[in-house]
């Protein structure tokens, strides 16, 4: 089984109110290749030490309103999506969405709207 890296980047946060720890800028997050979306969440939201509680999903913009790729929590728990087009993150492959260079956000807690973008093209971090 071969293992990959993506490169997680911590983008911004929108509810002043919360105070978070410190967190690093950067991090690089390994998958195997019979990893879900689900499975990448939870290794991101514990690399930041963020509480695993909250809906997300992966979107292929930063403004998540306007994607017209969407893999969402909310389709497994039987809570209606942003969209009806949206597909399941415990029935997504991570292979099956990085399959190129690319750039895909991941909104944790769409209360709280911790953003973060995953890149395959992993570059030195600044």
């Amino acid at each position: 089984m071969q293992e990959r890296k993506l490169k997680v980047s911590f983008l911004t946060y929108c509810n002043p109110y919360i105070e978070l720890q410190p967190i690093p800028k950067h991090a690089l997050i390994s998958f195997n290749d019979n990893d879900t979306l689900d499975d990448l969440a939870k290794k991101i939201i514990d690399n930041y030490k963020l509480y695993f509680g909250k809906c997300y999903g992966f979107y292929n913009k930063k403004n998540f309103a306007t994607s017209e790729e969407r893999y969402e929590l909310f389709v497994d728990i039987d809570i209606e999506p942003s969209d009806e087009e949206a597909q399941s993150v415990r029935n997504t492959l991570v292979k099956d969405v990085f399959l190129f260079d690319r750039k895909i956000y991941f909104l944790y807690s769409y209360q709280d709207e911790l953003i973060f973008s995953i890149d395959t093209n992993i570059r030195p971090f600044k």
